[in-house]
């Protein structure tokens, strides 16, 4: 079996493996051979890991499979020549440290960092992948498995690219191919923050470095799509002839397309890469982007480097307390403290618990190989710790061994001379509200304060409560409690509870709990079934429904009535009957006591009020839409009036939501843009994610008038988020159509093909003005492609 990984910083991996590893090479590509590689001869690796096999050398060293005697586990050890260059030994330190940053990268992990004994060459080790290098494989896989492989690797780096990394070294050498055919990139020693306007290169590969960056330009995504365009390019060099014409020629105008020498003409993604490349190739989708989100772990350099400092001064027989609650990210802390010390040549070990099987035994080995003066032993998760293990470290502190220990507390009890103490602070609250956004966009800047304070600013417990909300309608604080209270809204059935959820948008919630209640014939669930089908994106149904229980409203009392009056104004408003809806809203005033005309005193029933409101907006909304803007907002601030006038918050946003569009539609920008907001904080208040929903969809439409992309985008990605959570049919569906539209305006294809296909799904139930703007699109798209 051959366990490959990377060609340590070689632009090749030919020249050893035609002959140093002596691989057999069939002229034509049949089956895959895994002989071992020979080994001859091996460095004097440290004591805790014994050597298997060599994977490859090159210019800058050599990789190697080992056993890690602590665990039990084959590992990679990546060594660096003797007069490796500083740059060289940073590369490592970098691709360490970036990793150590995030999680759910899809690479492998590092794990153990340092420089062997007596020469000073720097090594790490990492998760061995099972497999070879991608350009291993060019004269004994299948086209079809090298293509793939490349489509693969554009996954990992997207994943890389959306924890704001750029890989820096695309290319054969660095695609590993396991016995799967899965793909994984390697060596990210040359990686670089992804920043505004890109990062600066650490050194580039000539083949496939991007023309632009030999003239000083900075490495972005468009340069890495060029490294995966020349990859691609190496590719159907070795495999041209077994492939199809028209394949070939389709995969060469993938290729072409991403090593344009015009940076704007290429893929704008590594997604669209991977994307056009499976169509071009006939491969299926990977699905191996779709549930997956990369974690970054940000704001903890400054905590890292007192530690190492801390660590540094500490004296012979030291002791150091790193302390946090769970979820602190003391491990981080220590992993990146072992790196940092294991290069600048300290005898430091790093015990973590998932790499360690038996401490003891690990500690024996460790002391047996260096001055115990010398070491610096890094124990994490020390409050599982046994009395003999505290004994045995005591031992090693008395011999003059530095003792430091990641655990909660404060180390009371420990033998010995007094620990220093390091406490973890939490994330800045800024750092934890940007990873908060980033996975639920829809949320509030009230709800993503609220979710940093529950968590305190504990990077770990901010992931499991971001985990929990994933997925969730979270509108309101009371949603945010209740979820943690794992309360279940589904069980309450009563009517005016089902009202409750529609009208804060709870669509789904609604659904659920009117399954129960599929005979009721009143007034109310008629009224309640057609909200939910209107808010579903069905106005026809929702008429339909209402119609059915007209004749109800001979016996209905006053409110009732225009409840009736009023629903069936939204529903033919929904469904562009504007005359109809107007009529229906007059209607609903008409039995309220008042019309749009005269000025209405707000009544002392509460209901009555409610509804006046609410007919005031849907008479506003008709006369906007009917081109009288003038008189639209007259009687929409009036609405404001009498809602301001309750006690009811969703009112008051409804009522906002309405005045604003009709300003928007009257190009007035600044006013509708404050009402939006105002009508955000509202609807927050009274857990409306309808209306919140249907706020921020309106919000991207007036950022878009004035040319404010990113908070376009922020804003409609935010409304498909709370829409889908909510069961907001119609507007996930103008919200796909805007962003599908706002990403082939950027040339982004493959991200609008995927909410086009959304939206083709759905095609039965669009109306006439949802579907034609589709077909549009789909034309864009095509012409795009």
């Amino acid at each position: 079996m051959i366990v490959a990984q990377s060609g340590v910083g070689c632009a090749k991996w030919h020249s050893w493996r035609y002959s140093a590893c002596q691989l057999a090479q069939p002229a034509k590509r049949t089956t895959f051979d895994h002989t071992s590689l020979i080994v001859t001869s091996s460095p004097q690796f440290p004591a805790r890991y014994e050597a298997v096999e060599c994977l490859g050398k090159g210019g800058g060293g050599e990789v190697w499979s080992v056993r890690d005697r602590f665990s039990g586990e084959l590992v990679a050890f990546k060594l660096l020549r003797e007069d490796a260059s500083s740059s060289e030994v940073l590369a490592l330190v970098r691709e360490a440290t970036l990793l150590s940053g995030l999680e759910g990268l899809d690479v492998p992990r590092v794990q153990h960092f340092g420089c062997l004994a007596g020469t000073n060459r720097a090594y790490l080790v990492r998760e061995l992948v099972d497999g070879h290098s991608l350009e291993m494989l060019y004269t004994v896989a299948p086209p079809e498995k090298l293509l793939a492989a490349v489509a693969d690797a554009a996954d990992v780096l997207t994943r890389l690219h959306r924890g704001l990394l750029l890989h820096g070294d695309v290319k054969p050498a660095n695609i590993i191919v396991g016995r799967d055919g899965r793909a994984t990139l390697v060596d990210l020693g040359l990686a670089a923050p992804w920043q505004q306007g890109g990062a600066v290169p650490q050194g580039l590969t000539p083949r496939f470095a991007a023309p632009e960056l030999f003239q000083g330009a900075r490495l972005t995504p468009r340069c890495e799509v060029f490294a995966l365009g020349a990859t691609l390019d190496d590719v159907l060099q070795s495999v041209s002839s077994d492939l199809r014409d028209t394949t070939r020629e389709a995969v060469r105008a993938v290729a072409d397309r991403a090593t344009s020498k015009d940076a704007a003409e290429r893929f704008p993604s590594a997604d669209e890469f991977a994307a056009a490349l499976r169509a071009a190739a006939g491969l299926p989708s990977s699905g191996r982007l779709s549930d997956e989100r990369v974690w970054p772990m940000a704001g903890i350099d400054d905590t890292c480097s007192d530690l190492i400092d801390r660590i540094d001064a500490l004296d012979v027989s030291g002791g150091l307390i790193v302390s946090g609650p769970s979820g602190a990210g003391r491990s981080t802390l220590l992993r990146r403290a072992a790196w940092s010390l294991g290069v600048a040549g300290r005898a430091v070990c790093l015990f973590e618990r998932s790499l360690v099987t038996d401490l003891m035994e690990a500690l024996d080995i460790t002391t047996a190989e260096h001055d115990v003066s010398e070491l610096v032993l890094l124990i994490d998760d020390a409050d599982a710790l046994k009395p003999h293990h505290i004994a045995s470290l005591d031992g090693l502190r008395q011999a003059g061994a530095r003792i430091v220990l990641a655990m909660s507390g404060r180390g009371e009890g420990l033998p010995g001379p007094t620990f220093a103490l390091l406490q973890v602070p939490p994330l800045a609250d800024d750092v934890a509200e940007e990873l908060v956004r980033r996975v639920l966009p829809a949320l509030s800047d009230n709800l993503v304060r609220r979710v940093v304070e529950m968590a305190g600013g504990l990077p770990g417990r901010l992931r499991t409560l971001v985990d929990k909300l994933t997925g969730q309608t979270v509108v309101s604080a009371a949603d945010f409690e209740s979820l943690l209270e794992d309360s279940d809204h589904s069980r309450r059935h009563s009517i005016l509870q089902i009202h409750e959820m529609l009208d804060r948008g709870r669509f789904e919630e609604a659904g659920v709990m009117l399954e129960g209640h599929q005979e009721q014939r009143a007034l109310g669930f008629a009224l309640a079934r057609a909200k939910l089908h209107a808010g579903r994106g069905n106005p026809d149904a929702a008429v339909r429904e209402l119609e059915a229980a007209q004749p109800q409203l001979d016996e209905a009392d006053v409110n009732e009535a225009a409840a009736w009056h009023v629903q069936m104004a939204r529903a033919h408003m929904r469904a562009g009957r504007y005359d109809e809806s107007h009529l229906q809203a007059k209607m609903a005033l008409t039995r309220l006591g008042g019309d749009i005309l005269s000025g209405v005193a707000a009544p002392a029933d509460v209901a009555h009020r409610d509804l006046l409101a609410d007919a005031l907006s849907v008479a506003g909304l008709t006369e906007s839409f009917a081109g009288c803007h003038d008189a639209a907002a007259a009687t929409l601030r009036r609405s404001v009036e009498v809602a301001r006038g309750t006690t009811n918050d969703r009112l008051v946003a409804l009522a906002l939501v309405s005045l604003a569009f009709a300003l928007q539609r009257n190009e007035n920008f600044d006013e509708a843009q404050a009402a939006y907001e105002e009508a955000l904080e509202f609807s927050e208040a009274a857990g409306d994610a309808g209306l919140m929903t249907t706020t921020r969809l309106n919000l991207a439409t007036v950022a878009q008038a004035r040319a404010d992309i990113g908070a376009t985008f922020k804003h409609l990605e935010a409304a498909v988020d709370m829409g889908r959570r909510a069961g907001q049919a119609s507007n996930v569906r103008q919200a796909l159509l805007n962003l599908a539209n706002l990403d082939l305006y950027l040339g982004r294809a493959e991200r609008a093909k995927s909410a086009l296909d959304e939206l083709i799904s759905q095609h039965d139930t669009l109306p006439e003005a949802a579907r034609a703007q589709l077909y549009g699109l789909q034309a864009q798209h095509a012409i795009l492609v």
